[in-house]
């Protein structure tokens, strides 16, 4: 036997059969050729009705030369056959150039007679040489060349033990090349070794493994890869390609014939019905050890009738199916689902080179384009197969034209794939992706939920398939699809209704459904081109110089629902404006809405006096006028004697409404009305940042439903009321008057930095965690709490831990840190990361708490964010699931690091505490004693406890430069007992996990 190093993606056939037809056909060569196509083996064999002549022909030539391997069935009359003989010839060609491998059967032959030509070959050559043909010296040659080979004799042998050991023999060099290929795969190993724990292979139950994830995420190469993998432990195998496209085009009953004939090992079984296809599956499999990949299923109907329960099955066996739709694999109580997630881009760039290239990196001077072509892909192997194969051997400036086109149409290759899951959904699925493609992608869900429900699009179930599809994903809750997915919507938009497929040409913007890129949106209210299409309008507005507003542009589109105006130069698009902007987008004040079915309208400084006459709000659930011009939300409302001032109307008409944003529209003392909660009584979120008033009216706590309340900047409000029982979010920051907190419910999330004269810390977040509460809680002030046993200069700190610290008393853990911010007066949003690690453990990271932050900076002269702030922290206890259950208290020590993420800051001090059940019952646990950082100077300080008689004054030369105190007495005196008594409600929090403490007190600050 001679061995190639030909690759099986490369090859037409595996096998290729040469024999005499006269001797073996009928015979042993017809029964192996069976075992061969029942083993999967693709088998090349030569018509019995093929003319033969002295030259063998050009197909039969280009079939060996695309064949792996080659079994030469040697009989007694091969020689005799000149076209035998000159196909030897060709396929000992092949094997001398290193494409083939050749296996010659001694068939009832001595492999003497045919090396030396003697007996039954000798007499043959006899024949030839009274021809005097010129090709038997050749012949002769090549006859001894393939007798010196490794093979088999098969004299004194049984013929169906040969024959299994010929197969056997072929089908594991072939699953030896395939393992070869499958190495070449990038990222292939990973892959495998996650599949093969899944698929447990050495267990004797039958297992059902799912591959899930989006189109073209490499899904059929990971099920191929594990299927060559580990097919040679099983009895019988069989992959089934495209079973969605198959059972549309042929129907399940050919897909269980062709189950059946690969498993069993039988040609032409024929089934009549799918119900009796199931019960032949059934009675002929439950005892075989089986393993079968359904590749691209989509449709339950196609699990129930090939694979649809593990009892159909002998012991042992597996089944792999591969598919878009994880509630398929839900449905069909698989044992495990693997999802597929996108490259990471050093394998992305590898994978896009070998295409590109043929090289597993970039040419340095396509290195910059590469990058482009990669990033563009994100992660997804078919757009960077396509992408790769197209640029292939392209100039550079045909690179730079290709992928500029990409931006605006994108590879019908590419969108083809993605666009099958978007096809299999209905008209309301399709119009939640469109929704989220083109406005809501990276919104929290909930958000979006509530809007789309308003719609009529049943947004519950509806992102539940479009997730279960894997068309969109969630992270931290917010709504996220890949970037391809995301332009496929896009494209759809531009170029047909989606519910009208027959069209196939781009739209002008005006006839779309969707307009979310200024330009298109610019150019539609401009040119007053709108129709009836138009369902939703994104516009932002930044950079834009001017834009008109008329009842003109507006006036065909009667199915408008979603209006979005807003000015945002942020990725992210957070707004930090103000109203001193200069704004130059001027609206007719008779201007008129054409729809009656507005769910949402946002307009960020909407330059109206009043909202149209004929607009009704009935449909609303959420409007937003932040930063507007209102005096009056429609015509007919009596205006605040104040003509600077805004007076909200009676809200009886807002009976859908779930949010409103009043932010900035100067709503003066009185202008709220008392009825609030009376007609708004669906009212989840109240936005009044930035206002006139002095107190809120009492009414608000009516509003049953209210979960957040936003009131920064109320620069004169002094109390808030009693508020809702499920209000669990206000947000107070810069209400530098306030003084007074009545009746708060627990859990709360509460912000209310730079409110100077109660002083109470930015974003306390108290929450229900394993019936224990979990809170953070940011406040000015640059000392930390003694209470805090473990404390240290710097971002992290090395705690010792006890012996049998992780006990049934363990609580969790508490933190506190002193930062300060390097641009306080920025707007940002982050993330305050505790991470805890250990070098006990391999890896060492043990696990990392998160808080959320929003900094609101502002300019108008406050400065307080240029002082250091305090966090505090209570998390409860956590577990990382391991085997071992009492493996924390293996670790000796472990080290607590803090950073503030999104946001520039430095960490000046930290301080570290586990909290046991016992303090709960100790009265000196209560952080009543205040320890302020080392100093490079001195210090006057006196303790916090109930016995002090006299003002706490911190003079801190370590912050102040050593000029003097930070604050005046009254104020630092007035902060120190803030905390105490937020410390006081710390502890009582973790009292209340046995329900023995009420928040129905009122906090008051002098």
């Amino acid at each position: 036997m001679a061995s190639s190093s030909s690759s099986s993606s490369q090859k037409s056939y595996e096998v290729f059969l040469s024999f005499r037809g006269e001797d073996t056909r009928q015979g042993f060569t017809a029964h192996l050729y069976d075992a061969l196509r029942r083993r999967g083996i693709n088998t090349f064999i030569d018509d019995a009705d093929l003319k033969r002549g002295r030259v063998i022909s050009p197909a039969l030539v280009q079939a060996i030369e695309n064949s792996m391997f080659s079994i030469v069935v040697l009989s007694e009359n091969y020689a005799s056959s000149r076209w035998c003989l000159e196909e030897l010839v060709t396929i000992l060609k092949c094997m001398n150039a290193g494409s083939l491998t050749v296996f010659p059967i001694f068939y009832k032959v001595d492999p003497s007679d045919v090396r030396k030509q003697k007996g039954s070959f000798g007499e043959a050559f006899v024949e030839h040489e009274k021809n005097s043909n010129e090709r038997v010296k050749t012949w002769r040659e090549a006859l001894t060349r393939v007798a010196n080979l490794s093979g088999w004799d098969s004299r004194n042998r049984h013929e169906p033990s040969l024959i299994k050991e010929v197969v056997s023999d072929v089908f594991n060099r072939l699953l030896a090349i395939s393992s070869s290929d499958v190495g070449d795969l990038v990222g292939i190993d990973s892959h495998i070794r996650k599949m093969e724990s899944l698929l447990s292979i050495g267990s004797n139950d039958v297992r059902i493994i799912g591959i899930w994830g989006m189109g073209g995420i490499g899904k059929t190469t990971i099920a191929r890869a594990v299927y060559e993998q580990i097919s040679k432990q099983f009895e019988a195998c069989c992959f089934l390609s495209n079973v969605r496209e198959d059972s549309e085009k042929r129907g399940l009953v050919k897909l269980q014939e062709e189950l059946l004939s690969r498993l069993l090992e039988e040609g032409n079984i024929s089934i009549s019905t799918v119900d009796i296809g199931l019960a032949f599956i059934k009675t002929r499999l439950c005892f075989k050890r089986v393993l079968i990949v359904l590749d691209d299923a989509d449709k339950p109907q196609q699990l129930e009738y090939l694979a649809g329960k593990h009892d159909w099955f002998g012991p042992g066996s597996r089944i792999i199916i591969t598919t878009r739709d994880v509630h398929l694999l839900n449905k069909v109580g698989v044992n495990g689902v693997y999802e597929v997630v996108h490259l990471n881009h050093n394998d992305a760039v590898m994978l896009f080179s070998r295409h590109a290239f043929k090289e597993d990196h970039p040419t340095e001077d396509y290195m910059e384009l590469s990058n482009y072509a990669v990033s563009y892909a994100k992660g997804l192997p078919l757009a960077l197969k396509v992408l790769g194969s197209f640029l292939f051997s392209k100039s550079k400036l045909e690179w730079k034209s290709q992928l500029d086109k990409l931006q605006m149409n994108p590879h019908m290759d590419i969108e083809s794939v993605l666009r099958v899951s978007f096809d299999g959904l209905d008209d309301t699925e399709q119009d939640i992706f469109l929704d989220v493609a083109c406005f809501f992608k990276g919104e929290d869900k909930d958000y979006v939920i509530k809007i789309l429900d308003s719609c009529g699009f049943y947004p519950d179930i509806g992102i539940r398939v479009l997730i279960d599809k894997a068309l969109i994903t969630l992270v931290h809750n917010k709504l996220w699809m890949h970037d391809l997915l995301q332009e496929m919507g896009w494209d759809i938009v531009r170029r047909t209704s989606h519910k009208n497929p027959s069209k196939h040409r781009r739209l002008d913007p005006g006839k779309r459904s969707r307009l979310w890129l200024q330009e298109d949106v610019y150019d539609v209210l401009t040119e007053k081109t709108g129709t009836e299409n138009i369902e939703g309008i994104f516009l932002n507005w930044y950079g834009l110089k001017e834009i008109h507003y008329t009842t003109e542009a507006f006036a065909k589109m009667k199915k408008l629902r979603l209006l979005k105006v807003y000015n945002s130069h942020n990725s992210g698009g957070y707004e930090c404006a103000s109203r001193k902007e200069n704004y130059n987008k001027p609206i007719p004040q008779d201007f008129e809405f054409p729809s009656n079915k507005l769910r949402y309208l946002y307009w960020h400084r909407c330059p109206l006096k009043s909202l149209p006459s004929n607009f009704h709000p009935k449909n609303l659930v959420e409007l937003n006028l932040c930063y507007c011009y209102v005096e009056e939300l429609w015509k007919g409302v009596k205006r605040s004697s104040d003509s600077t001032g805004f007076r909200l109307p009676s809200l009886s008409g807002l009976c859908s409404l779930k949010q409103l944003n009043l932010s900035d529209c100067n709503i003066k003392e009185g202008a709220l009305p008392n009825d609030l909660g009376g007609y708004v009584s669906s009212l989840e979120y109240l936005n009044l940042k930035g206002n006139d008033f002095v107190t809120l009216p009492t009414g608000i706590s009516k509003l049953c439903n209210l979960k957040a309340l936003y009131l920064g900047c109320c620069k004169r409000l002094q109390e808030l009321p009693m508020l809702p029982p499920n209000i669990n979010r206000i947000n107070a920051q810069n209400c530098t008057s306030l003084e007074t907190l009545s009746g708060l419910s627990a859990p709360c999330w509460l912000a209310f930095t730079n409110s100077f004269r109660q002083n109470w810390g930015q974003e306390t977040y108290l929450a229900e965690v394993s019936r224990i509460p979990k809170f953070n809680t940011y406040l000015p002030g640059n000392g930390i709490p003694e209470w805090f046993r473990n404390q240290c200069m710097g971002d992290s700190i090395n705690i010792q831990l006890p012996s049998h610290w992780y006990n049934d008393n363990f609580l969790g853990f508490a933190m506190c840190i002193v930062f300060a911010l390097k641009e306080p007066n920025q707007c940002r949003r982050g993330a305050m990361l505790c991470e805890l690690e250990s070098s006990d453990l391999d890896p060492s990271n043990l696990g990392c708490f998160l808080d959320h932050i929003v900094w609101e900076g502002h300019n108008d002269g406050d400065g307080f964010a240029e002082s250091d702030h305090l966090w505090l922290g209570y998390h409860p206890n956590f577990l990382i699931k391991k085997d071992d259950m009492d493996w924390p208290n293996k670790l000796s020590h472990i080290k607590a690091s803090f950073v503030i993420a999104g946001i520039p800051h430095e960490v000046k001090w930290c301080g570290f505490r586990l909290v046991y059940m016992e303090d709960l019952n100790d009265n000196n646990s209560k952080i009543t004693k205040y320890s302020p950082l080392p100093k490079k100077s001195s210090v006057v300080l006196q303790d916090l406890d109930e016995s002090a008689t006299k003002d706490t004054i911190i003079h801190d030369e370590y912050y102040n430069g050593g000029g003097g105190p930070s604050g005046s007495p009254c104020k630092q005196n007035s902060c120190e007992k803030l905390l105490e008594c937020f410390c006081s409600i710390w502890i009582d929090l973790l009292h209340s996990r046995n329900g023995s403490t009420s928040m129905d007190n009122n906090y008051e600050i002098p």
